[in-house]
């Protein structure tokens, strides 16, 4: 029994190590599972990171474009900087960023050419015709390979909003300014016309006798030619058989007859010397002003520009004389030159040739010279009518015909012309509209002249014409003074005046 005890001992020895081993197998196998368990919820995790990868990656990428589009759109409006443009040059988006501008184009095109057929109708009873391309209006072209996106053409959105309408108002604030200048100058126009009513009434006055003097003298002188005829048919009768006497009365009547015909051309100047220095008295367009002046020169090429055109009627062949720009302060003087519109190139721009200058050296023209033409107005002409002999080529023959038909040409109203031949108003003939009566040459004669009487004829014909004038307010012109202020040219001194002939309806008729 005592030998036993230590056998006994020996198996409590072994039990703590039994369950040792048995926590160890049951760890080993926990661990390992727990080990495959984490290797797969790691490999999960892996494959989640890689998708996460590319989900941000795309993510970058459509914030990228979304920015990218925002800084298109704020270069176009201008709300972007010089910084975004840089940007947009550098991105790598350029493909998209290209569609997207075509499509921004296309719609901003497609608005501003709605805007453009809303606003034709607007242009009516002008000769313009308002049509531009939505490109003229806004351009913003892609850049090409390697350039940077330049700013829209005129600018911004915004800033060509804002530069438009202060366009506007400027042009509201000059028309305004027009407005109050052209009330002034209708208010010194009313003063000065009164002014010249008054010195037409006191003219009227003045001359009125004369005609009635006149009528008298050539009444006395045709009575006492009668008188001298009878006496001396008398007388040849009494002495028929004295030829050499019958001669010399004969002599002594015609020798009468030529001295009553000097008698009556002496008073007939006398006439036109006091008609004349009436007329000095004032000068009936001494309140022409000037019409327009000269933007840009080209005097190699004989041609000018200058602000008039389309909207102020402006048509070719018109014509002005240029004075220097201080002849509203100095007065007028000679002209430096002559012009002739040649084309009209818009509303307020037309080209215009040259044909004549005073003096090419030191009177060249200049930018701002001003233009003037006497009866010639900013949309309107004043209204003329054509009396006397117009031998305007020094031919001999009177050209009133081709003067109206040039002055027509050039867009004044002439209202007729009195026509030498058939003693009649050709066109209608003044009316009360008829503000200038321009009067050309009338024909003088001597004694022994053969046309004497036929240009007798003329001359009266020439005085009812302007009494016709007269009676219907026309202001009487001489055209030496008329023609120099329109910049119409004229042979004035190419033929002396009695070489040209009157068209009378005899074997003297010119056509």
């Amino acid at each position: 029994m005592a030998r036993s005890k230590p056998n006994s001992g020996g198996g409590e020895g072994k039990t703590p190590l039994v369950i040792a081993l048995v926590f160890f197998v049951l760890g080993t196998i926990v661990c390992g599972v727990l080990a495959y368990t984490f290797q797969g919820d790691i490999a999960a995790a892996d494959a989640k990171a890689v998708e996460a990868k590319k989900d941000s990656e795309v993510a970058r990428n459509e914030l990228s474009k979304v920015q990218d589009n925002l800084r298109l759109h704020q270069v176009v409006l201008g709300m972007g900087v010089e910084d975004d443009r840089q940007k947009l040059s550098a991105s790598a988006n350029k493909d998209a960023l290209k569609a997207e501008h075509e499509r921004i184009m296309s719609r901003i095109n497609g608005r501003l050419q709605t805007a453009i057929d809303a606003e034709k109708g607007s242009f009516v009873g002008t000769n313009d015709k308002f049509n531009p391309l939505p490109s003229q209006l806004f351009s913003w072209p892609w850049p090409n390979q390697g350039e940077m996106l330049a700013a829209p053409t005129p600018g911004p959105l915004v800033e060509a909003i804002v530069k438009n309408y202060a366009e506007r108002e400027m042009a509201m604030r000059k028309l305004n300014t027009e407005k109050k200048t052209v009330a002034t100058l209708e208010v010194d126009l009313t003063a000065a016309k009164k002014a010249y009513d008054d010195e037409k009434a006191k003219f009227a006055k003045d001359t009125a006798g004369i005609p009635q003097q006149i009528n008298d003298i050539r009444m006395a002188l045709a009575k006492d030619l009668d008188a001298k005829k009878l006496e001396f048919t008398v007388a040849g009768k009494d002495y028929r058989g004295d030829i050499g006497k019958a001669k010399d009365e004969l002599a002594l009547a015609e020798q009468r007859f030529n001295e009553n015909n000097a008698k009556l051309k002496n008073i007939s100047d006398q006439l036109d010397r006091e008609l004349n220095k009436q007329a000095d008295k004032e000068d009936p367009l001494a309140f022409d002003t000037p019409k327009g002046t000269v933007t840009a020169t080209f005097i190699s090429q004989k041609l000018v520009e200058i602000d008039l055109g389309s909207s102020d009627n402006v048509r070719a062949g018109l014509t002005f004389v240029v004075h220097p720009r201080d002849a509203k302060e100095v007065g007028l003087k000679k002209p430096k030159a002559k012009l002739e519109v040649i084309e009209v190139l818009g509303a307020n721009l037309s080209r215009a040739r040259v044909t004549e200058v005073a003096d090419e050296i030191r009177g060249s023209i200049l930018n701002g010279d001003l233009l003037y033409n006497a009866v010639w107005r900013k949309g309107s002409v004043d209204h003329i009518v054509l009396y006397g002999i117009f031998d305007i080529d020094g031919d001999g023959v009177d050209d009133i015909k081709t003067v109206a038909r040039a002055l027509a040409k050039m867009g004044i109203a002439v209202d007729g012309y009195f026509d030498l031949s058939s003693r009649r108003w050709v066109g209608g003939g003044p009316t009360d509209r008829t503000a200038y009566a321009i009067e050309g040459a009338t024909p003088s004669g001597s004694a022994g002249d053969r046309l004497l009487a036929e240009k007798g004829e003329v001359i009266t014909s020439i005085n009812t014409a302007r009494d016709e004038a007269k009676k219907k307010g026309a202001k009487a012109i001489r055209y030496r003074e008329f023609f120099p202020r329109i910049g119409y040219t004229v042979k004035y001194d190419a033929q002396r005046l009695e070489q040209v002939q009157p068209c009378v309806p005899s074997r003297h008729v010119h056509p």
